[in-house]
């Protein structure tokens, strides 16, 4: 069993790629057998974590809101197993510390990113990847995800896993006479910018510019390197927004249009007076002819959160939430009640998710579950404070954490669209950063 979990938990960035489905049945293996040990062993102390806590407590809330409050039981498969996500965690890192994985599990996040930069690049180059997946949107590749548009959230993910990896070191080797710290390091903060740049993703494009300057401040390092860094990646981004048309109409051109409304790229995308006006089929809007549409229908709007689309979905939510204050509408109930004359803005009111995990939160577990979060985003600053001010901890340590705290922080961000908060996938992906966190040689940072 033990070679077999050696196999099975460096293989988890693959199944990221590859299979959600066979990255289930890993971890279920994975968290059967940890548990297992853990209660043959009596050895708990890696439950004994704030992270773990909040999130079973939150766990509980989602179970016990869903019984006995939510009338929409849509998501009730998210209220009751919520707290696997954290269990698995947690397996990870017992197995991580029991077995000395840290160095072949991030390496293998490492080996992952590689595969997908070529993989990226090439179907880039040529409009199919090494697999014979063609590229579906012009503005946008996709790599191994085929038609799920992801790439670029992948990559702002894993990052941060990835450049850990380069200061697992206890020593201060690593910083002072690695070249893969000096030249392979800053080679691939600037080769996932071009990935996420050419993913088209501008959520996680903006993230990922966020999550590099945080670096910047954050990272111990020699000032002189710092700015020779900073430059090229100004540099290279720039390059090819600007060199590449389809980059720079989904970039800039999209992003003035959707953030600041109707100019003359209008005609490019869609009738922004449809998005945004309030009381749309109350006033017959959807109706009118679309030459001539109405005053009553028109939208004197001129700045929007994000886009109008995400504008809409934030207003909805807002009007959800104003009627499930404290506990929310439930978990996937935004889906449903998007639609309904009451919550809704207009006829693009409505989407699978809010595509923002606060406002998500606020709107479908309420003012209790929304809380939660800004206890869990709370507590990765406490500990940033804490690196920050711990002189005992080596450059190497230092930065180790740095990074996988900055990628916590990026990954709850609260100012930016995001996927849906309670999607699998995502779920597991977010959070997996705290694997590194719970681990014994942690401790100094946690209390």
């Amino acid at each position: 069993m033990q070679n077999i979990l050696k196999i099975v938990i460096p293989s988890i960035p693959f199944l990221f790629i590859f299979s959600i489905f066979f990255l289930e049945v890993g971890l279920l293996i994975i968290t059967l057998t940890g548990l297992f040990l853990i209660f043959k062993n009596k050895n708990f102390e890696l439950f004994n974590n704030y992270f773990f806590k909040i999130i079973i407590c939150f766990s509980i809330y989602l179970f016990l809101s869903s019984i006995f409050i939510h009338e929409i039981k849509d998501g009730y498969k998210y209220s009751y197993f919520y707290s696997r996500y954290i269990i698995y965690i947690v397996i990870i890192s017992y197995f991580i510390d029991r077995f000395n994985l840290k160095n072949i599990f991030l390496k293998s996040f490492l080996i992952a990113n590689l595969l997908l930069i070529f993989d990226a690049l090439f179907q880039f180059s040529f409009g199919f990847n090494i697999i014979g997946l063609k590229t579906l949107d012009i503005y946008r590749v996709s790599s191994f995800f085929g038609d799920e548009l992801i790439l670029g959230g992948f990559i702002l993910r894993i990052s941060p896993l990835v450049f850990a990896f380069f200061f697992i070191s206890r020593t201060e080797y690593l910083t002072t006479n690695n070249k893969g710290v000096l030249y392979i390091f800053p080679l691939l903060i600037i080769l996932n910018l071009i990935v996420i740049l050419i993913s088209g993703e501008r959520a996680a494009l903006f993230l990922y510019i966020l999550f590099c300057f945080y670096l910047f401040v954050f990272l111990k390092f020699k000032k002189r390197f710092k700015f020779i860094f900073l430059a090229a990646l100004i540099f290279f981004s720039s390059t090819i927004v600007l060199s590449n048309k389809n980059i720079y109409e989904r970039i800039i051109n999209k992003t003035i249009f959707e953030v600041f409304g109707y100019n003359k790229f209008t005609e490019k995308y869609y009738v922004i007076e449809e998005l945004i006006t309030k009381d749309y089929y109350k006033n017959n809007c959807d109706k009118e002819n679309k030459k001539n549409i109405s005053e009553k229908c028109k939208n004197k709007k001129k700045i929007f959160l994000f886009s109008p689309t995400h504008n809409n979905y934030y207003l909805t939510s807002i009007n959800i939430f104003l009627d499930h204050k404290i506990f929310g509408s439930g978990p996937k109930s935004f889906r449903i009640l998007c639609s309904e004359d009451k919550y809704m803005i207009n006829k693009y009111s409505c989407a699978t998710h809010t595509h923002n995990y606060y406002i998500q939160l606020i709107s479908e577990t309420g003012i209790i579950g929304f809380l939660f979060i800004l206890l869990f985003y709370s507590y990765f600053l406490i500990l940033l404070r804490k690196v920050l001010i711990n002189q005992n901890l080596s450059n190497n340590q230092h930065n180790f954490y740095i990074i996988l705290l900055g990628g916590l922080l990026i990954n709850f961000f609260p100012i930016i669209p995001t996927g849906n908060f309670f999607n699998n996938w995502l779920s597991l992906l977010i959070y997996m950063p705290i694997s590194l966190l719970i681990i014994k040689d942690s401790n100094a940072i946690r209390n």
